[in-house]
């Protein structure tokens, strides 16, 4: 039986509901949760044991899940900016584009016939 059996509807019909409520896709999300970490983990304080342990989590002989976190492709947005200059509301900026990015993806993909008639702005649709 399948995902769409279950739930009667469709994938294509999902990623249209979570455009029109403004929501990202779970693979976004998760890239969200994951700069938002890393993010937090440059600004500790320096008499936290994140901030004595960073030096060694960041080599390779550490053997860490660091690198994975940082290959996540908004965290790849984010490192392209200084580090000294990324802020909140940087990072916002860059996450605000990165979801427009990827919703123009999605959208112009060949199998998104509904998602394509939507409206192409990442806002709460009106009529809701």
């Amino acid at each position: 039986m399948s995902t769409s059996n279950i739930w009667s509807t469709s994938r294509s019909s999902i990623k249209v509901m979570l455009h029109l409520v403004h929501q990202p896709t779970m693979k976004e999300r998760i890239h969200i949760l994951q700069a938002k970490f890393l993010l937090r983990t440059i600004d500790t304080p320096d008499d936290t044991l994140m901030f004595r342990l960073l030096p060694y989590i960041r080599t390779s002989t550490s053997h860490s899940q660091w690198y994975k976190l940082t290959t996540s492709p908004l965290w790849r947005l984010c490192a392209e900016t200084d580090p000294d200059q990324l802020d909140r509301r940087k990072f916002k900026a860059i996450r605000q584009d990165y979801l427009q990015e990827s919703f123009e993806n999605r959208r112009a993909d060949t199998n998104s016939i509904l998602l394509s008639a939507c409206r192409p702005q990442l806002v709460v649709d009106p009529i809701l």
